[in-house]
């Protein structure tokens, strides 16, 4: 979940899952056509259970806070189904982090995803639990502070401005490196982790950088 849009008046939030589907597609697809070549009925069974994934991980929401309203309009797509609500900013008490653990390697991992808390009941903001405390703690101070009228967190002033673009500077030199090594994945990946995109926004922020490599070489 990330602020895909922000302006004085509004703050757009959206979470998605959808690459995951893609993918899930993408292997039914490819199953599929390998066992009915083959004739192997099991194996067309199997490529039905990666469509029901697909169908599962058809998730998207989005969270428009509205201050010339003084509201919060939300849309949220699941398995093809589309739910819709708002919520007057006099009405939102908190934005709670809500916690689970899942299983990262040798240890368990504590994952979060942010809810509204409401006088007329919670709003999940997610549907699924991501990692990254520290950028769900600004996330949440940041529309609290929207909600509230209040001055925004951590405002990119010159220095931040600067300091921003050092970085992304830096992730880009890193990406170079990885694809001048061939290893494009890792690039995706590094990308994804660091800016906590999808992996079709990761994706095409790789794919960038490499035209601008191809177009910069002599």
């Amino acid at each position: 979940m990330k602020i895909v849009s922000q302006t004085e008046t509004q703050i757009v939030v959206r979470d998605s899952s959808l690459w995951i589907s893609v993918l899930c597609g993408l292997g039914f697809l490819l199953v599929l056509t390998m066992t009915t070549r083959a004739g192997n009925w099991k194996g067309m069974l199997a490529s039905g259970l990666l469509l029901v994934f697909a169908m599962a991980w058809v998730r998207r929401s989005t969270f428009t806070f509205d201050a010339g309203a003084q509201k919060i309009r939300w849309r949220r797509l699941r398995m093809l189904r589309m739910a819709s609500g708002e919520l007057p900013f006099s009405a939102v008490q908190d934005i709670r982090l809500d916690e689970s653990t899942g299983s990262g390697g040798a240890s368990n991992v504590t994952i979060y995803r942010p809810t509204i808390v409401a006088a007329n009941g919670d709003v999940p903001m997610a549907d699924v639990y991501s990692s990254g405390r520290d950028h769900f703690t600004r996330l949440r101070a940041t529309l609290l502070a929207f909600v509230r009228g209040q001055k925004l967190p951590a405002q990119p002033g010159v220095a931040a401005a600067s300091s921003d673009a050092a970085r992304a500077a830096e992730l880009n030199e890193s990406v170079r490196v990885l694809l001048e090594q061939g290893r494009k994945v890792d690039a995706i990946l590094l990308v994804q982790r660091t800016d906590h995109l999808d992996l079709t926004e990761a994706t095409f922020r790789v794919n960038q950088v490499e035209i601008q490599m191809k177009t910069n070489k002599p």
